[in-house]
Order: C-alpha cells, then sequence, then structure tokens
C-alpha cells in the first residue's frame, strides 16, 4: 500500500509539472499587457502611483506577438496626478517589449 502511494503522487507530480510547463510556452495577452506596464511603469516620474486605466486597445499580430495602446495616471513632480498615453509591442515567449511609448496628454 505504501508503494502504490508513492506512485500515484509522483504520477501526480509529473502531470503537474507537465501541465506547468506546456502552459510557459504559450502567449497570452494578459502576461504580454503584463511586460509592457513594467516597462511604461518605469518610464514615469513617479512609477509606483501609476494606475493603468482599463480598456486598453490591443491588436493581436500573431500568436506571440501583441500591440498594445492606453491611458495611466501617474504623479507628476509636483504631485498632481496626470494622464499619459502609452504604447507598444510585446513579442515572443519571453514576452520582450518593444518600442515602448509614453505621451502626456
Amino acid at each position: 500500500m505504501k508503494a502504490l502511494t508513492v506512485y500515484l503522487t509522483a504520477a501526480v507530480v509529473f502531470v503537474g509539472g507537465f501541465a506547468v510547463w506546456a502552459n510557459d510556452n504559450f502567449c497570452t495577452e494578459g502576461r504580454a499587457h503584463s511586460s509592457l506596464k513594467r516597462v511604461v511603469a518605469d518610464k514615469l516620474k513617479s512609477p509606483s502611483t501609476a494606475s493603468f486605466v482599463s480598456g486598453a486597445n490591443v491588436e493581436k499580430i500573431n500568436d506571440c506577438y501583441y500591440r498594445f495602446a492606453g491611458s495611466v495616471d501617474s504623479q507628476n513632480d509636483f504631485g498632481a496626478i496626470v494622464r499619459s498615453d502609452y504604447s507598444g509591442m510585446v513579442m515572443g515567449n519571453d514576452y520582450s517589449v518593444h518600442m515602448a511609448e509614453l505621451a502626456p496628454r
């Protein structure tokens, strides 16, 4: 009975590990957008105050290539909240960000 428990536990760990590995090979819109948001926030005067406005425009070019455009609110040098527009492209399984741009309104 103890041997059966060990085999079942090993099977579950293997299957669970495979499921995680398989999911990491697929690009998702959410992960791609999160990667772009981190890069955009780093370009702000106060990255910790970044609040991304919901409803960003998303264009899926292919399986691992997304283009985003949206708005973000953050504090400026004087502490006032300002809105800026951002855009950028995210490509590949590593979610590398290309052409991240930020423009104040």
